[in-house]
């Protein structure tokens, strides 16, 4: 392969990967909302009861929801980008038979970028799938939940068993709105990643280091 040639196809490689990392930021982008109307819906269901039991509402009614929209779209945008790749290695084969990119190729450089993106196993939300270090990816159990978050909580609900109808009912309000505010947070933390902290390890950041391992193995193939 001729040196122009070869750079033809780095560039060819380096605009799929541009364009798959700008699809999975602009789908969280687009999609995040819905999974804040459901977490919102699930909150506003509970009862005093479940105020007094939230960590036992919350594992067993949010994190489900949680989880299983993590997963769907992992899988989603996961399948996406390997059908990507899969059309742009029929486009690279006609240019070099000798330069294929099998899909045995991408499935591998797809599970090692994910266990070289370290701890990805704090991110429990991907049980399942085929990358083992995600199996925790994808898990939100009430200890995503900030501790400072859920005294505040339990000392608001204190107050709200209190007082009149209307104040109790106002009370519960205020503290219904702010868990929502709290898990829809760690949720997004979990599904884009904390912007104060780039080092946590979140699906978004998951699926765009897959990309980018794709895309360094198959540059390292040419010559």
């Amino acid at each position: 392969m001729t040196g122009l040639h070869s750079n033809i196809i780095r560039s060819e490689i380096m605009d799929w990967r541009d364009d798959e990392r700008l699809r999975v930021v602009e789908h969280f982008a687009d999609k995040l909302h819905e999974l804040n109307q459901l977490i919102d819906t699930a909150l506003r269901q509970m009862t005093l009861k479940d105020w007094l039991w939230r960590s036992s509402y919350h594992d067993e009614h949010v994190a489900p929801i949680v989880e299983d929209w993590m997963k769907r779209h992992y899988s989603q945008l996961r399948e996406n980008y390997e059908a990507s790749a899969k059309h742009l290695e029929d486009q690279l084969v006609q240019q070099s038979a000798d330069h294929s990119w099998s899909m045995g190729e991408i499935a591998s450089a797809g599970v090692t970028a994910a266990v070289s993106v370290a701890p990805l196993a704090v991110i429990p939300f991907v049980a399942g799938l085929a990358t083992v270090t995600t199996t925790t990816l994808l898990v939100f159990t009430t200890s995503a939940i900030s501790l400072p978050a859920l005294a505040l909580l339990g000392g608001g609900l204190a107050i709200a068993t209190f007082g009149s109808s209307s104040f109790r009912n106002q009370q519960l309000e205020n503290l219904t709105c702010m868990y929502i505010e709290q898990v829809q947070s760690e949720a997004r933390n979990k599904i884009i990643g904390d912007v104060a902290d780039p080092d946590t390890p979140s699906v978004q950041r998951c699926l765009l280091a897959e990309i980018d391992q794709i895309a360094l193995k198959k540059q390292e193939t040419l010559t």
